[in-house]
């Protein structure tokens, strides 16, 4: 069904286009579909979602980024030993928290990363100020929810 190969393959098509466009390993992609679509739990759709974006997978991206002169070996070369030490301690915290900690880790950051794309373009302390006041109304409305969740339920059990 959804794991079939005529499904799968244009799936990975789609995630490369985006990875490629947007210059994201494609997590912030393959994650959300991985849980809503395939029913993966969140720590699984992290650890699947590695899997997907091994290094040879942005090869094509990375040597065309290259061709165009578009990439900064010298900021790659200092950063990535960086990278590979806290992928190791991210992975380490992802699998210590529960599944609803990690939903709300990874849906507030990509609350927090588009409200700085879309509003720090002309000044990145407003970008981080705006992003800031979008993750705090989204806390506050996860709040609300999970409040008017507990009331319902407190209504309706029976006494």
């Amino acid at each position: 069904m959804l794991f079939n190969p005529y499904f799968l393959l244009p799936f990975g098509v789609i995630v490369g286009i985006f990875s490629g466009l947007l210059g994201i390993g494609g997590g912030a992609v393959i994650i959300p579909i991985l849980v809503l679509v395939f029913h993966v739990d969140q720590q699984t759709a992290h650890g699947t979602s590695l899997g997907m974006i091994l290094s040879p997978t942005a090869l094509p991206a990375i040597l065309k980024y290259h061709s165009l002169g578009r990439i900064s070996w010298p900021l790659v070369l200092w950063v990535a030993p960086g990278m590979i030490v806290g992928s190791y301690i991210g992975a380490t915290i992802a699998n210590s928290i529960s599944t609803g900690q990690l939903k709300l880790v990874f849906g507030f950051i990509l609350i927090y990363t588009a409200g700085y794309t879309i509003f720090g373009k002309d000044s990145p302390l407003r970008g981080v100020i705006m992003a800031g006041i979008l993750v705090a109304f989204a806390v506050a409305l996860w709040l609300g929810v999970r409040w008017y969740d507990s009331a319902q339920t407190a209504v309706s059990v029976p006494a």
